[in-house]
């Protein structure tokens, strides 16, 4: 099962992530591996605001983001997931904007592995390369896409993540 989880907002991606948390931190989820997408431009102090407690908080920053430095500047964001991390990850909880970031993440291994540089690709190439991936399942198909608020949700922001489907993905729209 390889799921992803899409919320209108942060806050409600980030429940998302405490309420699984506590089923693994509980051992009730073996083998699951979890990634919460962020913004590679969102500040960690908006990130998890309902932890309170500094060691949690950076215990999930650890365990589930792709947290970096802010290469010489300073500040701290969140690097593109490498190759590995977006195959073995089961679950990737995100907002529905943030689909779109990942979409282009996945576009980059998918063109990397066949042979293209990203930054030279064309439209054309990137879209076949795309359309190639999602038309057949394999290290980066979800079986499981749920959108959550979706009612909350303009509804072309509703169809980013439905993007990342294929032909056998179970898509459920909530709330």
């Amino acid at each position: 099962v390889r799921m992803m989880i899409c919320t209108e907002t942060n806050n409600a991606a980030d429940l998302h992530l405490e309420l699984l948390h506590k089923r693994l931190s509980a051992g009730e989820l073996q083998g699951v591996s979890v990634l919460r997408m962020l913004d590679p431009y969102r500040g960690p102090q908006s990130c998890f605001q309902s932890i309170r407690d500094a060691e949690e908080r950076e215990e999930y920053f650890k365990r589930y983001t792709t947290r970096c430095s802010g290469k010489g500047r300073g500040t701290v964001t969140f690097d593109m997931p490498n190759a590995e991390r977006l195959r073995t990850t089961n679950v990737f909880i995100c907002t529905a904007e943030d689909a779109c970031t990942l979409r282009f993440y996945i576009a980059c291994e998918l063109m990397k592995r066949a042979g293209y540089s990203p930054e030279r690709c064309s439209k054309e190439q990137i879209f076949e390369l795309e359309r190639r991936a999602y038309d057949s399942p394999q290290d980066f198909a979800f079986t499981h896409i749920l959108v959550d608020e979706v009612a909350q949700m303009f509804e072309e922001k509703a169809y980013i993540p439905l993007t990342l489907a294929h032909a056998r993905t179970v898509i459920v729209l909530a709330g």
